[in-house]
């Protein structure tokens, strides 16, 4: 039965893309659909054997590529991968090819390649890197670089803010103010607690929120480490102004005698008052394993200049 066959190059597939920067050449292949039908115009149907030939010359001349390969034809319509077992890398696509495509041994015809494949390979060979490709512009380095080191700041950013949104509503013991007071706290027209903590804004301007730590965000972060590692040689062992708990031995039942941030007496006065000192890591004294905690003492003169422990 006489048969007519209407083929078409539909893409191309792996090398034939975009050049690669390589010394071996990856597999090329090509993707193929051809239309097969009788002398009848009815589309053929099953599985026919095919034999794919690449010429140089559109009429005579002997093959330079050859590939069998059997076929699902559904409704006339049949598709193959040219390339799947004998490679075309052997042929450079810098000429006119013809394809030949020979059905169950009838030659049902010749047609030129054209378009897709050529347009695709760029010229280039698989074994040869085009140097042209790979020139970059100095002024594009420049602007990827710049935009690389943006990327680079948003992260960090992104980074800042993420932790600040993991420890939001949880204190955090930034360390020691950086100036000392004794009695009368005075600063920046503020007195008392709010003095100490100007003392703090002061000491840490990067944090708005800096402010004269209470006993249970001290407590708090300490129990969580919720402090700067960076700041702990600070704040070890410094004695600081704080505000009392109450003590056994007060005729008061509150702990306001004994707080030296409301008292005004010069130098030398008799008014006291309680510091608190943090340790960290530390054995306290009838312990066996280092911990962090806190020690108070009371009673301690007001005239004494001492930091502030300050926490956001």
């Amino acid at each position: 039965m006489n048969r007519v066959l209407f083929f078409w190059v539909v893409l191309l597939v792996t090398a034939l893309g975009l050049p690669q920067v390589s010394f071996a050449a990856p597999p090329m292949t090509l993707s193929h659909q051809g239309r097969l039908i009788d002398d009848a115009g009815t589309p053929l149907e099953g599985v026919v054997q095919l034999e794919f030939r690449l010429f140089d010359d559109p009429v005579n001349g002997q093959p330079i590529w050859i590939e069998g390969q059997s076929a699902d034809v559904a409704g006339g319509v049949y598709n193959v991968i040219l390339g799947t077992t004998s490679p075309l890398n052997v042929l450079s696509f810098d000429e006119t090819y013809y394809l030949e495509v020979v059905v169950d041994g009838e030659i049902a015809g010749r047609t030129e390649m054209t378009g897709v494949p050529y347009a695709n390979r760029s010229t280039i060979h698989p074994n040869q890197v085009d140097e042209d490709a790979l020139t970059f512009d100095p002024a594009t380095q420049v602007e990827l670089d710049a935009l690389i080191d943006l990327v680079s700041q948003l992260q960090t950013q992104v980074s800042d803010l993420t932790a600040q949104l993991e420890t939001a509503g949880n204190p955090f013991l930034l360390g020691t103010s950086s100036s000392t007071m004794r009695s009368g706290f005075s600063v920046n027209g503020k007195t008392g607690t709010q003095a100490a903590t100007e003392m703090c804004r002061s000491s840490f301007p990067a944090d708005s929120n800096a402010h004269l730590c209470s006993s249970y965000e001290i407590e708090r972060s300490l129990a969580e480490d919720l402090f700067d590692p960076a700041a702990v040689q600070s704040m070890h062992n410094v004695e600081t102004w704080t505000i009392a708990h109450h003590f056994d031995g007060f005729s008061t039942t509150n702990s306001a005698p004994n707080t030296c941030f409301g008292w005004g007496y010069p130098t030398g006065h008799i008014a006291t008052g309680t510091t608190r000192t943090v340790s960290f890591n530390t054995i306290p004294l009838g312990g066996q394993v280092p911990v962090h905690y806190v020690n108070l003492r009371a009673n301690r003169a007001c005239a004494i200049s001492l930091p502030v422990l300050c926490c956001r």
